[in-house]
């Protein structure tokens, strides 16, 4: 479930992912003070409102390719894996780039929160995360298509005891309903590219280096009320 809206005062981003797993995802471990508690379904979501920095002040704040500054801020909160509970503060831009229907960049301190990791229940920290986002539709002849998503790139955070983790999610959709019953904008098909490099920044409890990675390549079928 997803919802975007634009504002004069600014813009918001909501999701809300609900996951019927087809094995056990463990939470904590066999290890410190936590105990192992197997879910098969677990749901995470992310709220993100922004702030016009230009309409809060008066000032048009926009130059050369930027468009717009923003006060940014994102929560995020899942049950499933490590228990996330994150607050993200910072600022972001909107830039002017050609071909695309969007183009933002969000800078954020990141408070790491209520975390429930391998190896600690109390890891708590701050870091520091780049997010990517932006959309860019296109044309095959009669048919249209659109390529969005964003890229999250987090700093390691000693306190938390995470390490470095890039995350990211691109759709490659059709408008089908363009296509099918002459509705732009409405109904689309295509699939989703979901990858993590070092998801949530977990360690491993053995103490290396190394991360939990993944990619999943889903089918997509997506309707816009």
């Amino acid at each position: 479930l997803e919802n975007a809206s634009g504002w004069t005062w600014g813009d918001t981003f909501f999701f809300l992912d609900y996951i019927d797993a087809d094995n056990s995802q463990a939470r904590g471990s066999n290890f410190g003070n936590l105990k192992v508690k197997e879910k098969s379904s677990f749901y995470y979501m992310e709220f993100s409102p922004r702030v016009s920095l230009s309409w809060l002040t008066g000032q048009d704040l926009s130059v050369g390719p930027i468009k717009d500054v923003k006060a940014a801020f994102t929560y995020e909160k899942g049950n499933g894996g490590p228990g996330t509970e994150n607050y993200l503060y910072g600022i972001g831009l909107d830039w002017n780039a050609p071909g695309f229907a969007f183009l933002q960049t969000n800078l954020y301190r990141v408070k790491i929160n209520n975390h429930i990791f391998f190896a600690d229940g109390n890891s708590n920290g701050y870091t520091t995360q780049l997010t990517v986002a932006g959309a860019y539709p296109f044309a095959i002849g009669d048919q249209s298509f659109v390529i969005d998503g964003y890229v999250d790139w987090r700093a390691p955070s000693k306190d938390a005891g995470t390490q470095t983790s890039v995350g990211s999610s691109i759709q490659i959709k059709w408008d089908a309903g363009k296509a099918l019953f002459g509705e732009e904008r409405k109904l689309y098909v295509g699939t989703e590219l979901n990858m993590w490099h070092n998801k949530y920044g977990v360690k491993p409890i053995d103490g290396s280096t190394d991360g939990f990675d993944q990619t999943a390549v889903q089918a997509l079928v997506k309707y816009h009320f």
